[in-house]
């Protein structure tokens, strides 16, 4: 099929996809928000840090990632270097084709950083 879905732990299988040589043209990782806390933050950044390597390893050159962030303690800059740092670990350079927030219908906040909490970057992996 030219599309599949699985419902499955996201680590769990970009893990095995990367031990089984399984590679693609596309992936999206668009995880829950994985920093609710100020506490949790350095949990997230793991996280993340961990998916993004693992779905960059999975690209085939000049594949996409689709990479997201809802979490408001995760700020603008955190998760651009969190991106960066991914490619860096994975051996990858990437295009950034576009990033993203939210909507227009739904601006943040000037003196409230967090309600910028949707990010998603768009790049190509070379």
């Amino acid at each position: 099929p030219l599309v599949s879905v699985l419902h499955a732990n996201a680590f769990d299988v970009l893990r095995a996809f990367d031990d089984e040589g399984r590679r693609f043209d596309t992936v999206v990782v668009d995880p829950p928000g994985l920093a609710k806390r100020k506490e949790g933050l350095q949990v997230a950044k793991r996280a993340y840090h961990e998916l993004n390597v693992r779905a960059l390893r999975l690209l085939r050159p000049d594949g996409l990632l689709v990479t997201c962030s809802c979490s408001g303690k995760v700020t603008r800059q955190i998760f651009e270097d969190i991106v960066r740092a991914a490619a860096t670990d994975a051996k990858r350079q990437g295009q950034i084709l576009e990033r993203r927030g939210a909507g227009i219908d739904h601006p943040p906040l000037a003196a409230l950083p967090e309600t910028e909490y949707l990010k998603a970057w768009f790049l190509r992996v070379l």
